[in-house]
């Protein structure tokens, strides 16, 4: 079966070059679906603190085919198209991969050895949330679809083990406030999230999701088998006690 990756960006610097790299040995193509403006639900006074021309650059170094398109209204949108265009390419399998995610490739390799062999359309797997830094962790029970099978017609989702790792809380402050202003659930923020969990955390510290309550808290990451530092110990965030 053919698979192809799929992201969609409309930012993406800090962590895009590694997310790539974590992927693309296992894909037959890796397509990045660009747009200038926010796809996430909203618009924003704040400037990008990335460029196009930055995200293409990373995106080419890594043999990424790149897309201009939209708007978008929403998120939904921005990635039903680049689904759509993925499967009218032939492709198989569509690996749906955010800038933030990394995958190791153990758990990638056992992930599409079950889905070549499933009939199932969606393809739902966990992740662990790193926070502030590379050294704290946190867990939740959602399981975001990260593949699919375009020729399946039906709704039917089969359930992965193993987990991706997310890197969207360890980034640099500029992007988390910039991140929060567009994402499509800047409605449910929590008041004084930014300023009271995100920048005052220190570690012991309860309670960081930026929309639920009681529902992150975070633990030390142990890298017992260095599957972090295979992945991205070249980062410059690698040592960071905590990301500024």
């Amino acid at each position: 079966m053919t698979i192809a990756a799929c992201y969609i960006l409309h930012y993406g610097r800090e962590w895009l070059g590694w997310s790539i790299r974590s992927i693309r040995d296992f894909c037959d193509d890796v397509c990045v679906f660009y747009t200038q403006t926010p796809s996430h639900g909203h618009t924003t006074e704040l400037k990008n603190p990335e460029t196009r021309d930055e995200l293409y650059d990373i995106a080419q170094g890594y043999g990424a085919n790149w897309h201009d398109c939209g708007p978008f209204a929403n998120e939904g949108l921005h990635r039903t198209y680049a689904v759509d265009t993925i499967a009218q390419a032939g492709y198989d399998i569509v690996m749906v991969v955010d800038a933030d995610e990394l995958w190791s490739p153990e758990d990638l390799q056992v992930a599409l050895n079950i889905i070549q062999t499933r009939p199932e359309r969606n393809y739902v797997i966990g992740a662990r949330h790193f926070w502030r830094s590379l050294r704290w962790v946190c867990d939740d029970p959602a399981m975001p679809t990260r593949f699919i099978k375009p020729a399946v017609q039906d709704n039917s989702v089969y359930y992965l083990p193993g987990h991706f790792l997310h890197m969207g809380y360890a980034q640099s402050s500029s992007i988390i406030r910039y991140k929060m202003d567009i994402h499509g659930h800047k409605n449910e923020w929590r008041p004084g999230w930014y300023e009271n969990k995100f920048l005052a955390w220190r570690p012991g510290d309860v309670d960081v999701h930026p929309t639920c309550e009681n529902y992150w808290t975070p633990v030390p990451f142990a890298d017992t088998d260095s599957t972090l530092d295979y992945l991205c110990g070249d980062h410059p965030y690698f040592n960071l006690s905590i990301i500024p």
